[in-house]
């Protein structure tokens, strides 16, 4: 679903980074996060809820100037699939915009949901580049 989502956002001339944050010291992703447009957090959903490295780097989030930003969550799950309405609440949260409903794929992501996934890239991109071109125009006034 990542590199699918990356896929779709570099299609439209957005470069991304796909990063599995299991295990990983979350400080190189902060910063990333920090010198980024937008992102787009991925989880599976286990026992109703996101894994904690998500809520972990969700939480560091709170330190850094995130208002304007453009985020997105994806994620699978079996049986309810909560991840993502969560991620999305704590980006809304933490003033970031979460412009298009989240990707969230059954078990088994099947072709069309990739293409979804894609889509969703894509989608993201444009938002992307309206809120740069936007701040471009504001800055230029000044």
């Amino acid at each position: 679903m990542a590199e699918e989502i990356a896929r779709g956002l570099e299609e439209q001339g957005i470069s991304s980074a796909a990063a599995d944050i299991q295990g990983q010291e979350l400080g190189p992703f902060i910063d990333m996060i920090e010198r980024s447009a937008g992102f787009v957090i991925g989880s599976p959903t286990i026992n109703g809820d996101a894994v904690k490295p998500i809520w972990d780097l969700l939480s560091s989030l709170a330190t850094i100037k995130l208002k304007g930003k453009i985020g997105g969550a994806f994620g699978s799950y079996l049986w309810s699939g909560e991840a993502v309405g969560m991620i999305e609440d704590r980006m809304k949260s933490l003033k970031i915009k979460v412009p298009i409903p989240g990707i969230r794929a059954e078990f088994i992501v099947t072709d069309d949901e990739l293409q979804k996934c894609r889509t969703f890239g894509n989608q993201l991109a444009a938002t992307v580049l309206e809120n740069y071109n936007k701040l471009e125009t504001l800055n230029s006034k000044h």
